[in-house]
């Protein structure tokens, strides 16, 4: 607005860790609380409320599945004049600066803004409360398949390129690039049906697609959970005996072998320049130190086995 210095939520939030008793104190110290009685409209993922001539937005509820907080996106609009902005709705300084500039943009009293967003908070700590406990509540999560369903999965199963089609659905589902990326997190899902499943943790600069990747494999993930173990199917299991007790495995081929050292090759795999100053110094200081011990100890350094006799005459 001409004449008038601006603010961004992101230059007023700094995004400081809240305490107890910090949230809503700015926004419910000064009477008592707003009621809940809204009226909320839930349909695909978004939650939609009506005050008067306003109307709110709100959008990512669904990943709240803690207590500690309510981070959304809102959306009020009046007329032609709209004000969006994601932040926490238990940070006090966020929710203050959404307040202003919401107030500012539709051109609404700043105190009824005010009260809107303490009635929209209270909404969705219901609305929250209720899918934290359907989580939570225990069910028979078993789902029946029809012959032809469970002759396609199958099929699938049992493909020799299964994993070239997994990769194919990925880009039919609009997800380009990250081939080893995608995969790894693929198969790290899957492996939650082991009793030691993979865990998996994202790391890249801010905005590279993080969040993305991380949704394009759970949209994999069916909600009943029935995704097998990969190659299973496609593998004999077999058995052996480890004193009085006899274990079941599936043993791989050299192929599976192949993959899987590519996918740790990239996902494993970091050049040193890659590397923070104190991470490359360590990793440089324990390659001199097994160096010299494998040549005091006339080990060859790659085998671990004795050095040959020609290369302990050099040491």
């Amino acid at each position: 607005m001409p004449g008038k210095e601006q603010f961004s939520t992101a230059e007023i939030c700094d995004g400081t860790p809240r305490t107890p008793g910090h949230e809503g104190a700015s926004l419910m110290n000064s009477g008592p609380l707003p009621p809940r009685d809204i009226d909320a409209e839930i349909h695909d993922g978004q939650v939609d409320m009506t005050l008067g001539n306003r109307r709110y937005r709100a959008r990512g509820l669904g990943k709240n599945m803690s207590y500690d907080q309510l981070k959304v996106n809102i959306l009020l609009s009046k007329g032609d004049a709209v004000h969006v902005d994601t932040f926490d709705l238990y940070n006090a300084r966020c929710r203050a600066s959404f307040v202003k500039l919401a107030a500012a943009e539709v051109a609404v009293d700043v105190e009824v803004i005010k009260k809107d967003v303490g009635r929209v908070l209270l909404k969705l700590e219901e609305l929250q409360d209720q899918q934290i406990a359907d989580a939570l509540t225990p069910r028979d999560r078993a789902r029946k398949l029809s012959d032809r369903d469970h002759d396609a999965a199958l099929e699938l199963l049992k493909d020799p390129n299964l994993l070239q089609r997994i990769t194919a659905d990925f880009e039919a589902c609009g997800v380009v690039g990250e081939e080893t990326n995608r995969l790894a997190g693929y198969l790290a899902a899957t492996s939650r049906k082991l009793d030691k499943p993979l865990a998996v943790l994202i790391q890249s600069s801010s905005s590279a697609g993080k969040t993305s990747l991380m949704d394009s494999v759970l949209r994999f993930m069916p909600p009943e959970e029935q995704v097998t173990l990969l190659h299973q199917y496609q593998r004999p299991i077999r058995t052996a005996t480890c004193g009085d007790e006899t274990i079941q495995y599936i043993e791989v081929t050299p192929q599976d072998i192949a993959v899987a050292n590519g996918l740790a090759a990239e996902v494993l795999g970091r050049t040193l320049d890659e590397l923070s100053p104190q991470a490359r110094r360590l990793l440089i200081l324990l390659h001199d130190m097994v160096s010299q011990k494998c040549r005091e100890l006339a080990i060859d350094r790659s085998s671990g086995s004795p050095a040959p006799t020609s290369a302990r005459s050099g040491i």
